[in-house]
């Protein structure tokens, strides 16, 4: 039986581009992503979950930074705290952060934001008006100990 269907909008990798798929259509096309969300959610069962993974949308702090590789962007994506808003408006169960931007995989890694991420687990508690909305934290873990302080300094429900 199926338990739940995920929808990554996190992928940044380059097929994703030419798809427009994952992280790229979160950033550029959020209102599609939204929309699958919404349909999934209303043509499932409530015993079926809906869930997202997304990355951090990059910052006008990005930009100034130069993190932004060849893209200039003229106007902001939502920031994360509404982008976790429309996500819970869609229906979603859970929600996946990945602490970084779509510019930070394979080359331009950097540290995940767990910050952010604390962010969004917040957002998504106050907006929901659920003290235990299920937020899962993603990037930046590679040990029990990293796990143990993720957690901590997050707030998350899980990694």
């Amino acid at each position: 039986p199926v338990a739940a269907i995920d929808l990554n909008l996190g992928c940044p990798q380059k097929i994703a581009r030419s798809g427009n798929y994952g992280s790229f259509l979160h950033d550029e096309n959020p209102q599609s992503a939204y929309d699958v969300l919404s349909k999934l959610r209303s043509e499932l069962p409530p015993e079926i979950g809906v869930t997202a993974k997304i990355r951090l949308p990059p910052t006008q702090a990005d930009a100034a930074a130069g993190k932004l590789g060849n893209e200039a962007r003229t106007i902001p994506p939502p920031n994360a705290e509404e982008r976790i808003h429309r996500l819970i408006d869609s229906g979603v169960d859970l929600i996946t952060v990945h602490g970084r931007t779509r510019f930070e995989n394979k080359v331009a890694v950097g540290a995940a934001n767990w910050d952010a991420i604390r962010r969004c687990v917040e957002a998504a508690r106050l907006y929901s008006g659920d003290k235990n909305f299920p937020i899962f934290a993603n990037g930046g873990i590679e040990s029990y100990n990293d796990v143990c302080r993720c957690l901590d300094e997050t707030g998350a429900s899980g990694v």
